[in-house]
C-alpha cells in the first residue's frame, strides 16, 4: 500500500475511533458544542468537509443498525446515538460557519426537528422507539443530504 493510501486509512481509522469513543452514559452534545470527533481536521483546509462526509457514512450505517434493532437492544443504543448525532450536527455547523454560510429556514427547521427527536428519545418506551425510528431516520437522512447539497454548492 502506498503512503497516500496509508494516510487516508489512518485518517479514516482516527475518525472512526473518535466517533465511536466516549462514555455510553453521556448526554448528547449540543449541536453547537465543540466536538473532538474530527481530530482537529476541521482546522485543515478542505478537511472539514471530508470529516463530515466520513461521519455521514458512519451515521448511515449506524442508522441502518438501529432500524433493525428491537426492544432493549434498541434502547441501549440511544445514548450512543444521541452522542454521535450531536457530534455530527456540531461538525456540520462548524463547516457552515467556516464557510461563512448562514442557515436558511429549511435547514434550521430540520435541525430543530432532529434535536427535538434527541430530546424525546430517553423518555420513549421500546415500542415507541421502534415505531419512531423510520420517521427519525428520514429526518437524519434529509439533514445529511441537505448539508451535502449546501457544501457541494460552495
Amino acid at each position: 500500500m502506498d503512503a497516500s493510501k496509508k494516510s487516508w486509512l489512518v485518517i479514516g481509522l482516527v475518525l472512526l475511533a473518535s466517533a465511536c469513543g466516549g462514555d455510553a452514559n453521556e448526554e448528547a452534545a449540543p449541536a453547537d458544542a465543540p466536538a473532538a470527533a474530527t481530530g482537529g481536521m476541521d482546522s485543515m483546509p478542505g478537511m472539514g468537509g471530508m470529516a463530515a462526509m466520513q461521519m455521514g457514512t458512519e451515521m448511515t450505517a449506524h442508522m441502518e443498525r438501529m432500524q433493525a434493532m428491537r426492544g432493549d437492544s434498541l434502547m441501549q443504543m440511544v445514548p450512543e446515538h444521541r452522542q454521535m448525532l450531536g457530534n455530527m450536527m456540531g461538525q456540520m455547523n462548524r463547516e457552515m460557519e467556516g464557510m461563512n454560510m448562514s442557515a436558511d429556514p429549511q435547514w434550521t427547521a430540520l435541525a430543530d426537528s432532529v434535536r427535538d427527536d434527541l430530546a424525546r428519545m430517553p423518555q420513549m418506551s421500546a415500542a415507541d422507539m421502534e415505531a419512531f425510528m423510520t420517521e427519525h431516520r428520514g429526518r437524519v437522512t434529509r439533514l445529511m443530504e441537505q448539508h451535502g447539497s449546501m457544501m457541494g454548492g460552495m
